[in-house]
């Protein structure tokens, strides 16, 4: 009866979990172009791995593979590998390359891909996380895989939140949008201009006698008329604009809306607000 050796193999069957944003070419949360997250705080890759393990039992005359056994069948004597008495190791076959393996606890590691949460972003200016398809994904469920499951990428992705700002609703930078809530976002840095989306329409009204009108036999046609002086209209229109709350980015909407208008008259102005 030929020699034989005892080698050890190794598979790990993995889950690479990738935070992205959904906003900037769904890259990576820690390679951002604008406001890149800190690694530190939120990895935005994440490697989980479950390993297995088997002895491949070869002819030391031949290097013929003569079958497998599983971990649990071997035991260490004298610092190397040996199977336990009365173990038989499982005969090669071509068409079964899984024999033999079992789940490996060595070491500490995991039986499963462990669930995880995913991140809350809101605080940082981003929606909830959401899947591939777009829906709410809150949480990555546990798996427990076998030796012929294949390794996965899960991607998870968010979005920005994007908030409504005019003049008469200024994005101070590091105040909260909401400060009602805990958990509100402050406005980012931004270049937002309330001059820029301030619009003022005006409207002149000249009181002028009417055509051939006379006064004491004088033609006074389109004078001025005696004690009235011109009436001033104005309406005050804001454009509206969103603003990013991850990278401070200002976009209009191109929608105006009127705020206030006002008339004055021999010197008195009435307002509407």
């Amino acid at each position: 009866k030929d020699p034989v050796s005892y080698n050890q193999q190794l598979k790990a069957v993995s889950r690479i979990i990738a935070y992205r944003d959904a906003d900037q070419a769904n890259e990576t949360l820690n390679y951002l172009p604008l406001s890149p997250l800190s690694e530190a705080d939120y990895p935005d890759t994440i490697v989980q791995s479950v390993y297995f393990r088997r002895f491949e039992v070869v002819d030391d005359i031949t290097s013929a593979i003569l079958g497998y056994y599983r971990p649990s069948q071997m035991e260490l004597v004298n610092g190397t590998w040996q199977p336990k008495v009365g173990e038989t190791y499982r005969p090669f076959a071509a068409n079964d390359p899984a024999a033999g393996f079992e789940i490996d606890t060595t070491n500490g590691n995991p039986a499963t891909l462990a669930a995880v949460t995913n991140y809350d972003l809101t605080k940082l200016g981003y929606t909830g996380p959401v899947d591939d398809n777009g829906n709410a994904f809150v949480k990555i469920a546990a798996v427990t895989p076998n030796v012929a499951s294949k390794s996965t990428v899960v991607n998870v992705y968010y979005h920005h939140q994007l908030v409504a700002v005019a003049p008469d609703k200024l994005p101070t930078a590091g105040t909260k949008v909401d400060p009602t809530d805990a958990n509100s976002p402050v406005y980012p840095k931004n270049d937002y201009d309330p001059a820029a989306a301030t619009t003022t329409v005006q409207r002149i009204i000249h009181h002028v006698y009417a055509a051939g009108t006379q006064i004491n036999g004088v033609d006074v046609s389109g004078q001025a008329v005696a004690g009235l002086s011109d009436t001033l209209q104005e309406v005050t229109f804001y454009q509206d604009a969103r603003l990013d709350l991850v990278t401070g980015a200002i976009t209009n909407t191109g929608q105006f809306r009127a705020v206030k208008s006002a008339t004055t008259q021999a010197g008195t102005t009435t307002s509407v607000t």
